[in-house]
């Protein structure tokens, strides 16, 4: 990777990692292969425009990033003679910059926390009693706790750090949670029940505090609801999967606008998938028949799009979920290629994206 590209990467997450080694690092027979490393830097759009997304590099696992194993990875390989799991397919992303990185690895049942600064690398797999099945999503509270959904499960777990024990939270009944968002305005987590076609908003002691939504293709209504996504002023975006549109809703639940359509061209949605803001507005859909991100404005005008198909530097086999950090750092889970890839957004001081 070019040595720029390191230094972007370090740059934006408050990090110092050497980078180098992702998309280069050797990988065992059974991964996919390793894409060659770019000779040139990747951005979007074209380079004849000022370039507003910047590919800055991919990992597979924690051999990529250079970590050691933690104690409960060192007691695993040794008790059962495996090495740590690389990414089988990732989905949900949780970053926040200078703190530990979070992937619910659906294919995997279990979660990957990614300290870089510590340069450890923990796999959260839960208990005799308390097993992952299906992790999809995860979101922190900014007070230690993560919060993971798994739709086999039906269930919200809860991950307290400190005391590295993971719980069941919230005793109402879900039956197929989905995307999850905190929003710290309310200091609410809202769990998109996709089997439900409902958005539920509970607070953290695990209370239910709302609903809304019902099956339908009406304004408000759902068809199966999968990914949210906070605004920074409380607003709530979802991913209204089987409707192929993005809906907005107010912090007390009322529909504000949607945009979206289905169809295979750019600007509509074919298996719309994660949603996410950066920090001028823009909102960003993966589409994992697409295998692309789409970007938006947020009347719904396509702005621009990132990433094809293939498993090259910049190219997505499924990409799923989506986190953009407060520094802008964009986390992408590029499933079937069992990666997660990092990109940021380039603001130029404000000035919005053209289409």
């Amino acid at each position: 990777m070019p040595e720029r590209l390191i230094k972007n990467f370090a740059a934006a997450t408050g990090l110092l990692v050497l980078l180098a080694a992702l998309c280069l690092a050797g990988c065992a027979a059974s991964r996919p292969a390793a894409p060659a490393a770019p000779d040139r830097e990747i951005a979007w759009p074209a380079p004849a425009a000022s370039p507003r997304i910047e590919w800055l590099g991919a990992f597979r696992g924690a051999e990529d990033l250079g970590l050691n194993k933690g104690l409960w990875s060192r007691m695993r390989s040794f008790m059962t003679g495996e090495e740590l799991p690389f990414l089988v397919r990732p989905y949900g992303i949780d970053a926040q910059a200078d703190a530990p990185l979070f992937i619910a690895d659906t294919g995997g049942a279990r979660v990957h926390l990614i300290d870089l600064q510590r340069r450890r690398h923990e796999v959260v797999a839960g208990s005799e009693e308390l097993l992952f099945r299906s992790p999809i999503d995860l979101a922190r509270d900014g007070r230690g706790h993560l919060y993971i959904t798994d739709s086999a499960l039906g269930a919200i777990l809860r991950y307290d750090r400190k005391k590295e024990v993971l719980t069941r939270f919230a005793a109402t009944g879900l039956k197929r949670p989905t995307g999850i968002a905190y929003a710290p305005q309310q200091a609410l987590l809202y769990v998109a029940d996709a089997q439900a076609h409902q958005v539920v908003a509970f607070d953290l002691n695990g209370a239910e505090r709302r609903r809304f939504g019902m099956r339908g293709s009406a304004a408000g209504q759902f068809n199966f609801p999968t990914a949210l996504s906070v605004a920074g002023n409380g607003d709530l975006l979802v991913t209204d999967a089987l409707n192929f549109r993005i809906q907005r809703f107010a912090a007390d639940g009322r529909f504000l606008s949607a945009f979206g359509q289905a169809g295979d061209a750019l600007g509509h949605f074919s298996r719309p998938k994660g949603v996410a803001l950066d920090s001028a507005g823009n909102v960003y859909v993966c589409d994992a028949e697409l295998d692309t991100v789409q970007i938006f404005n947020d009347s719904g005008q396509l702005l621009l799009n990132f990433g094809t198909k293939g498993n090259g530097p910049g190219q997505f086999l499924m990409p799923t979920g989506i986190f953009i950090d407060e520094r802008d750092t964009i986390y992408v889970a590029d499933s079937y290629n069992q990666r997660i890839q990092i990109f940021r957004f380039i603001d130029h001081d404000r000035t919005p994206i053209e289409k």
